[in-house]
């Protein structure tokens, strides 16, 4: 097999393993809510788990702060 093929049936397992222990918490943000650099929530938190496990926030950067590296880690998932 190609190794991209592993590397694909190795994600789908980490995403059917968190749809095992009843998926993702949704994020939302609170009407009219804004998310700026500084802002320091609970969702802003939640934000970071996500990025983390996602690959696109480095661990130990899991305080409630919207800093740039998270700026930019969103901006890198959205792509």
């Amino acid at each position: 097999h190609h190794p991209e093929y592993q590397q694909l049936k190795e994600v789908l397992a980490r995403y059917w393993n968190i749809e095992q222990k009843g998926g993702w918490t949704p994020l939302k943000l609170l009407e009219n809510q804004k998310i700026t650099l500084g802002t320091s929530d609970a969702f802003v938190e939640d934000l970071k788990t996500r990025l983390i496990f996602e690959g696109y926030l480095k661990e130990g950067t899991n305080n409630s702060v919207f800093d740039s590296s998270v700026e930019q880690a969103l901006k890198e998932f959205c792509q």
